[in-house]
């Protein structure tokens, strides 16, 4: 299958709604912390922390480990290659909605 329907051509990793809300929300701001982002995507801890972690095992975020008023604090920043997977995914999505279209005019 080689048509602009083969699904094969989606990138795994983007395919999780929670992931896909993590890359997007981080595409919109410079830098997110772990509770920031738990609150708007509505994840669990242990949920949202899994998903990070194959973010930045992929090189789609990267994660910094700290402290803020002696507490631990994680925060993530979009990467380059987590930026242009997130395009390729979204162009990829757009060519099929197009191919839709076009299928039924």
């Amino acid at each position: 299958m080689t048509g602009q329907f083969d699904y094969r051509r989606q990138d795994t990793l983007l395919l999780s709604r929670i992931r896909l809300a993590a890359i997007t929300l981080l595409a919109t701001v410079e830098e997110a912390d772990f509770t920031f982002l738990r609150e708007q995507i509505g994840a669990s801890d242990g949920n949202l922390g899994a998903h990070m972690q194959k973010l930045a095992r992929a090189g789609y975020v990267d994660e910094q480990k700290g402290f803020h008023q002696r507490k631990p604090r994680t925060t993530y920043r979009l990467t380059k290659a987590g930026r242009q997977a997130l395009e390729a995914h979204l162009e990829t999505l757009q060519a099929m909605l197009q191919g839709a279209q076009s299928d039924h005019s």
